[in-house]
């Protein structure tokens, strides 16, 4: 089990892999109120826009449903969407915004800012069949989030996937906004973080971080050596806390 992060600060853009939709919008504070489907769906909870000749989801509950279906499905099709505070505001989209919304679905780049002043977006998130992500947040702290929920939850299941029904489970406190942080020193490198514990301890749980660079197709087949070692993401068990260590020897 591996979870990949490449962090783009200047244009805000956070590639992954291992995070889905769903990883995503629970993590969020407030789901987003619209969305503007990039890839031209014509699908249940969506409605056509005869100015842009885009489909968007209206409303909150349509917008979870949306990715609720999508979560189902996992058909071989990618997802892109940009959400919008306002639906109204869609009349208000000039040809040339038109322009510059057509070049992002299509490249996944932006010509100027992926964040538009119209719509007031949070967020252009883009996600293929393999999961890959490529999510642009006008706050990163809403990635950060998202990111500390998911490996939270990663480690909670390794923990008590051994453990049978008559044991409690073990909880696993979320790691802390700071340390994440941190990490994100490392985001920009694009990194791997593996899983893949060797050998058993009842202390702590450790997750080697990999230099991957942005060699992300080759996450299924990453091999572990000190040559790509960056740190280690360390959970004490018995203390409930989070640290990072920089100590090789230490991996096992």
């Amino acid at each position: 089990m591996n979870l990949y992060v490449q962090l783009d600060t200047t244009n805000h853009l956070v590639t992954t892999s291992g995070i889905s939709l769903q990883d995503f919008s629970r993590g969020l504070t407030q789901l987003p109120q619209n969305i503007l489907l990039l890839a031209g769906e014509d699908v249940p909870f969506t409605e056509y826009d005869r100015h842009t000749g885009f489909y968007f989801v209206k409303g909150v509950e349509n917008v979870a449903n949306y990715f609720s279906q999508y979560e189902k499905s996992k058909e071989e099709k990618e997802l892109r969407w940009i959400d919008v505070a306002n639906v109204e505001m869609l009349k208000e989209i000039s040809e040339i915004e038109l322009s510059e919304l057509l070049y992002l679905g299509h490249t996944k780049h932006s010509l100027h800012s992926p964040f538009f002043y119209k719509l007031k977006n949070q967020y252009v998130y883009f996600e293929n069949a393999r999961e890959i992500g490529q999510i642009y947040y006008r706050h990163l702290d809403e990635f950060y989030r998202i990111f500390a929920r998911k490996i939270t939850q990663m480690v909670f299941q390794q923990l008590n996937s051994k453990r049978n029904f008559f044991h409690k489970k073990q909880l696993v406190q979320t790691i802390p906004h700071d340390l994440v942080e941190e990490l994100s020193n490392l985001f920009t490198e694009g990194v791997l973080f593996s899983l893949h514990q060797e050998g058993e301890s009842e202390e702590e749980y450790k997750i080697p971080i990999f230099l991957l660079e942005d060699k992300i197709k080759y996450i299924e087949n990453f091999e572990q050596n000190k040559q790509d070692f960056l740190a280690m993401l360390v959970y004490n068990i018995a203390t409930q806390t989070w640290r990072i260590e920089n100590d090789w020897s230490k991996i096992k």
